[in-house]
């Protein structure tokens, strides 16, 4: 897949101008992963880690995601799951999800740059 078509596109458009916002399908794709290994879980916090995922979206989304932003989240995300006591199979699953989603971040913002 080019890296045009991992691109998803978003138009804004504010007082008569018109800017196109590219993101990262596939970066969208690693978030969805991680709320599908949390949601399962039917957790009483599931709430706390959704709202995490969705500020991680809302970075990948704004066309211009700060990498240490994502990185931030994920390590809250993590330490979240270590305090709420998720199984430790569950937090290493997350760990590596959010690692490769760190790399991803990274690696694609400075290929914009």
């Amino acid at each position: 897949m080019s890296s045009e078509a991992a691109q998803g596109v978003r138009i804004h458009q504010q007082q008569g101008e018109v800017a196109i916002f590219g993101w990262d399908e596939q970066a969208l794709r690693m978030v969805t992963g991680i709320e599908k290994a949390i949601i399962p879980l039917d957790l009483d916090s599931q709430g706390q880690f959704i709202s995490l995922t969705n500020a991680m979206e809302m970075q990948l989304e704004s066309g211009e995601p700060v990498p240490d932003v994502v990185r931030l989240l994920g390590d809250a995300l993590l330490a979240l799951a270590k305090a709420r006591k998720l199984p430790p199979k569950t937090q290493a699953n997350l760990a590596h999800r959010i690692s490769a989603l760190d790399e991803r971040v990274r690696t694609t913002t400075r290929a914009r740059r």
